[in-house]
């Protein structure tokens, strides 16, 4: 199966909701605060270059973003499609994403994933992220508690 990366578009983003669905049916609290963290993100005040993997169907099946919203050159990096597609789907997510970010001149890129998310933290560290931390938090709406890794590299 070939993918076609491209810009999200307006109308995407309930794909881009099921696709998160579908690669993290056991995010705490679900999706749908992430979704519109995604959605809000302020591009005035932040960098984000943010594309959707589209297989030979047309139907979108990943999506992959970079954020830098404190402008201190450390991007944030989304990469979601299902466990099964991250060596296909996924491979070409994060190549795109580093490229961007090697062009934005990013100093690190950091990923905070739920530690139950084991295809992709051992995809993240398959490309160069290192375990950082880990820690209680809360996510969802309402809260809920969820045990976070945060992942980082160098660029």
């Amino acid at each position: 199966m070939g993918w076609t990366l491209r810009r999200v578009e307006e109308a995407d983003w309930d794909a881009i909701a099921r696709v998160a669905d579908e690669a993290a049916p056991h995010a705490t609290g679900g999706n749908r605060p992430w979704l519109r963290a995604r959605i809000g993100f302020d591009e005035r005040t932040g960098t984000r270059r943010q594309y959707v993997a589209v297989d030979d169907a047309g139907a979108i099946r990943g999506y992959g973003a970079v954020e830098d919203a404190a402008g201190d050159g450390r991007y944030r990096v989304f990469v979601v499609t299902a466990a099964e597609l991250l060596e296909t789907a996924g491979e070409e997510i994060i190549s795109r994403l580093f490229d961007d970010l090697r062009q934005a001149g990013a100093t690190r890129a950091w990923m905070r994933e739920e530690a139950g998310d084991e295809a992709l933290l051992a995809f993240a560290k398959q490309h160069g992220f290192a375990e950082v931390s880990r820690y209680a938090a809360e996510a969802g709406d309402p809260p809920l508690p969820v045990d976070v890794v945060m992942l980082e590299r160098a660029m």
